[in-house]
């Protein structure tokens, strides 16, 4: 992956606003322009940092101050980072296994590609930041409601995008993008099912 230059920074600011409404014409710049993964590994990172320090505040700072925990901005910053680090990871996995299940369903898209258009389930994460000051005066209960309500919107919001973007990478229709996301849920839950059945067994 290159480094960052100024002339990428400007080029993302001004693609991110064409993602969040035309998915398919974002995909179809950064293939052209052959980018990479540089956009997509951006908006995750950001994102996953965003997201993962506005959960840690809503969920576990106000406990830890209420019981009286001391350093607070310490264990606060290391679930960010540990929510961050999974989050990247599965930006990574269900990249891999949405590739893996377009190309079985005749799509023609790079992985860089797939990762590419998963990124924008991620983007959608800024809406966290933006109302970020809304946490801070909301009581705990509140707080924890607005955040799942915006989650939920953010989650559908980029649900929609992806489905687009992967179509658009693949060449292939909107139902096939669907399907093979569909697919790859019912697989995360399978996987998830049987590592919970061990646990418990163990």
């Amino acid at each position: 992956m290159r480094c960052l230059t100024l002339s990428d920074l400007g080029a993302m600011v001004e693609y991110l606003g064409l993602a969040l409404v035309s998915p398919r014409e974002y995909m179809r710049i950064l293939m052209a322009e052959k980018r990479g993964l540089l956009f997509g590994f951006v908006i995750v990172l950001l994102s996953s940092i965003v997201f993962s320090m506005v959960a840690s505040y809503v969920f576990i700072s106000r406990i830890m101050y209420g019981l009286g925990v001391q350093a607070v901005g310490i264990w606060v910053r290391l679930a960010s980072l540990l929510m961050a680090g999974g989050l990247i990871t599965s930006w990574i996995i269900l990249g891999a296994l949405t590739y893996a299940i377009s190309h079985g369903l005749g799509g023609s898209a790079r992985l860089e590609d797939v990762l590419n258009a998963l990124s924008l389930l991620w983007l959608t994460a800024f809406i966290h930041g933006l109302i970020s000051p809304l946490y801070t005066i909301l009581d705990y209960i509140s707080g924890i409601l607005l955040f799942m309500a915006v989650s939920f919107i953010a989650l559908l919001w980029g649900l929609i995008l992806v489905i687009i973007a992967n179509a658009e990478a693949n060449k292939f229709s909107i139902a096939k993008s669907l399907v093979s996301l569909i697919i790859v849920v019912i697989i995360i839950i399978f996987f998830a099912f049987i590592a919970s059945m061990a646990f418990i067994i163990i």
